[in-house]
């Protein structure tokens, strides 16, 4: 099994984005910060805000339709199992 882990702090899970292949794995996802008009002042308000886009390489053929993907605290944890490996297949010779 392969797992991979992201930090994507300030995410909602809605706004994420996973798609898997037997070769990899992209994740998408998009921070906004909607500013409400209030009484008083700002002085500061830092929010990161923007596009998050990471395309990874498996190092082996994966099963893509087992995987599975979970979202918590701030981190995206993937899991896909390895797919079984094709195997050579000796064929008999029949001589004519």
């Amino acid at each position: 099994i392969l797992t991979i882990a992201a930090a994507l702090p300030g995410v909602d899970a809605k706004d994420i984005t996973v798609d898997i292949t037997s070769q990899d794995v992209v994740i998408k996802a998009a921070t906004e910060h909607k500013h409400t008009e209030s009484k008083g002042q700002v002085h500061r308000s830092e929010f990161t805000v923007g596009q998050y886009f990471r395309s990874l390489p498996f190092p082996k053929a994966v099963d893509a339709t087992k995987a599975k993907a979970e979202y918590r605290n701030g981190m995206l944890n993937i899991t896909v199992p390895i797919a079984p490996e094709a195997r050579a297949k000796r064929v008999d010779i029949k001589a004519a």
